[in-house]
């Protein structure tokens, strides 16, 4: 589980194995599935790795578990994962 400090701050999202490159969207759900977070960035692929860096404020969530997902643009299958905020 990915552990996020409650700031603002520049994220990398590491997509899975054999991620194309390409725009890509980044949420953050709360238990309800409302997205409390929304952020988009431009994947590369670096050394077998497909990731991209974004600029999220997370400053005002409370501390707990999160859903996080991700997706290729415009239309791609999201990928969903959990993170806590600490």
């Amino acid at each position: 589980m990915q552990v996020l400090p409650r700031r603002a701050l520049e994220l990398t999202v590491y997509l899975p194995r054999g991620s194309e490159e390409g725009d890509y969207e980044f949420e953050l759900l709360d238990s309800h599935n409302a997205v409390l977070v929304s952020a988009t960035g431009r994947a590369e692929i670096d050394r077998g790795l497909t990731r991209f860096t974004t600029v999220v404020d997370l400053a005002k969530l409370l501390p707990g578990t999160y859903s996080a997902r991700s997706r290729r643009l415009p239309a791609g299958g999201w990928h969903s994962s959990t993170v806590t905020m600490e």
